[in-house]
């Protein structure tokens, strides 16, 4: 379950920098 959330914050965190 934390591996999940984990993986998701990494993949928001990766969509934040492309974002920006």
């Amino acid at each position: 379950m934390i591996n999940h959330i984990a993986h998701i914050l990494h993949l928001t965190l990766r969509a934040a920098y492309y974002f920006t």
